[in-house]
């Protein structure tokens, strides 16, 4: 497998002045060859760059079963950060994923055994088919759904060497995506339900049918201890309890 040209004239570009790019070349290189070395330990069965979800020792605790089925809203590639990537290559989960930025394409080449979807996800309550975006890969949000969200968007561009834009995506609730997947809605159990959406959580989850499906857990991303609160009373009534803190502000119920 060889890399694409773009990418050789960016390393020949770091490479013609090494003292100023040292910190750049070694991370650039890296980023390109893990996902060929990922796919090769894959094919024999080698685990060592398929969890890369920084929680994923914790979460196994309690993700234990095999064959599993999972909705995840906010995909973004598939692999990075992604706390289903394992579960779907190794221990035979499939799921369906919503993503609603244009890399959900490269989102379903990394999970061929899953289902992507392109869209943002809403209540039921939300009158429009689309919805403002911010594009700002994994620190995506719903326009106007965080408070100060100049910083996010800097801390984004900053981090990421990106320029975050404004995008219009398809809105629809998770529930209504759930009943068109026939991977999902033929009697199967929902075991888990992530999602990674920057602050619109709750939304996410008024657009969720309790009395069609009622995930064993939930994996939320939940920014601060009022949102916290929040989601925890929201979910009280359909008895679910907050297990813990798994990963850095990802937070799993669990169904009494």
């Amino acid at each position: 497998m060889a890399f694409q040209e773009t990418n050789i004239e960016k390393i020949k570009k770091l490479i013609k002045n090494p003292k100023e790019n040292y910190g750049k070349i070694f991370p650039f290189v890296k980023s390109k060859i893990i996902p060929y070395m990922r796919d090769i330990c894959e094919f024999f069965g080698i685990e060592r760059y398929s969890k890369p979800y920084p929680g994923h020792k914790l979460l196994e605790k309690y993700i234990t079963k095999k064959n599993g089925f999972f909705v995840q809203c906010g995909g973004n590639d598939g692999y990075g950060f992604d706390p289903t990537y394992y579960l779907e290559k190794f221990k035979g989960w499939r799921g369906v994923i919503v993503e609603p930025l244009p890399i959900s394409s490269l989102c379903q080449r990394n999970r061929k055994k899953s289902v992507v979807v392109q869209s943002a996800c809403v209540g039921f309550d939300y009158p429009e088919s689309t919805i403002s975006f911010i594009d700002c890969n994994f620190m995506s949000f719903v326009k106007d759904s965080i408070e100060n969200s100049s910083e996010l968007i800097k801390l984004g561009e900053d981090s990421q060497n990106m320029v975050c834009r404004e995008i219009i995506v398809p809105a629809k609730t998770v529930q209504s995506i759930i009943d068109e997947q026939t991977i999902i809605s033929k009697g199967n159990t929902i075991d888990l339900f992530v999602a990674d959406v920057e602050g619109y959580e709750l939304q996410i989850l008024q657009g969720l049918d309790f009395s069609k499906n009622s995930p064993s857990f939930f994996l939320l991303e939940i920014q601060n201890s009022e949102r916290l609160q929040m989601i925890s009373e929201f979910l009280l009534p359909h008895k679910y309890s907050l297990l813990g803190e798994i990963g850095e502000k990802d937070y799993l119920f669990m169904k009494e």
